[in-house]
């Protein structure tokens, strides 16, 4: 597969794509389409075999684009990118390429936020439940009527009485600061980039208090039929994610204000795991491989069902990651080796410390 940029020479190809996929993305003309290209700050596609396979466009603030989905975004963020569509062609869904595209967004961009809109009525559960394992959380939700099908045209209204669709809006925050978008060019020269198999994971957010040396994870390659192996999860469903390197925020700032995962993202963790929705209090807790603690992030990627018995459990592992945030911010260990030994295999830094990890109560913004 190749992920590169749209080029004027691809418009004939994602336009077939596009509206082949129609009702769930908005028909658009030729010229339509090409318009939006401009004005798009990511615009890129995915080629297999010498033929595109599906697109994404991606819209900057303060881009010329009369659509009120849009301006909704626009009126309630400042850091931003709109996911305006992705498209698959019908002979290439259910291959993963969707993902890859997603993957390369968060790659490229440099807004604090993704943004987009999943319908609720009609109620879109395949969507809801892809961008749930992708990080998404619910933003708000935007209703319209219209009366005639033809002016509805995919947008939505401002709120009225009758309500005749429903949006979930959802975002992504891709970083703990503000940064800017980048402004949008022209429809791009052509530059091939390989995507390489499996695909990187989204970059770690650069930041200025970053501790030395970087942890990346492995991509998440499972989605399904995922297996605990003891107390360690599968690391094909749970390789763990970073949100952020800085020593500031891991030392200084409660987790707190990081700590968001829905309820829909703790069904998928269960089930996921062939676990039923809901579990009796106590008996699990769906955990970050890589704590908040510790720069992790709240992705599918980095959360599973981690049982209390038996023992060594979430109790334990609580307590490992108590111990080694305390070494990380007395200097005594760099922080990319402590996200690695907690998410290559935790159980052995809990033998190694050999209960050690619990001379210190745990506080209250402590553990998982």
């Amino acid at each position: 597969m190749i992920i590169r940029d749209i080029t004027a020479a691809d418009l004939s190809s994602i336009h077939a794509i596009n509206e082949a996929a129609a009702p769930g993305v908005h028909g658009e003309s030729l010229e339509q389409l090409a318009a939006i290209t401009r004005e798009s700050c990511i615009a890129i596609l995915a080629e297999v075999g010498g033929v595109v396979a599906a697109f994404v466009q991606v819209l900057p603030p303060r881009a010329d684009y009369e659509s009120t989905n849009y301006r909704w975004f626009s009126m309630r963020f400042d850091d931003f990118v709109y996911l305006d569509r992705v498209a698959v062609a019908a002979d290439q869904r259910g291959r993963g390429i969707g993902s890859r595209l997603y993957e390369e967004v968060e790659r490229r961009t440099r807004a604090a936020w993704i943004t987009l809109e999943v319908n609720l009525r009609p109620r879109n559960d395949g969507s809801l439940r892809f961008h749930a394992r992708k990080g998404f959380r619910r933003g708000g939700t935007a209703r319209d009527r219209l009366r005639r099908p033809r002016e509805l045209d995919g947008e939505a209204a401002p709120l009225m009485p009758s309500i005749r669709r429903c949006w979930s809006v959802l975002v992504l925050n891709v970083g703990l600061a503000a940064c800017t978008a980048r402004a949008p060019p022209p429809v791009r020269p052509q530059t091939t980039v390989t995507a390489p198999a499996p695909s990187p994971p989204p970059a770690v957010i650069s930041e200025p208090n970053a501790a030395p040396g970087v942890y990346s994870p492995p991509p998440r390659t499972k989605e399904s039929a995922c297996a605990v192996r003891g107390p360690l999860p599968d690391p094909a469903c749970t390789p763990g994610a970073v949100m952020t390197t800085d020593l500031d925020v891991v030392c200084h700032r409660s987790t707190r204000e990081r700590r968001r995962v829905s309820a829909e993202v703790h069904r998928l963790a269960l089930t996921e795991y062939g676990f039923s929705y809901p579990q009796p209090r106590g008996a699990f807790e769906i955990d970050h491989l890589i704590p908040l603690e510790l720069g992790g992030d709240n992705l599918i990627a980095n959360l599973w069902p981690e049982a209390a018995e038996p023992a060594p459990g979430f109790h334990q592992k609580d307590r490992v990651e108590n111990y080694l945030h305390r070494q990380v911010c007395a200097g005594a260990m760099n922080l990319a080796d402590a996200q690695r030994q907690i998410a290559t295999d935790w159980l052995k830094v809990w033998k190694q410390i050999d209960g050690q990890a619990s001379a210190t109560p745990a506080g209250a913004d402590d553990g998982e």
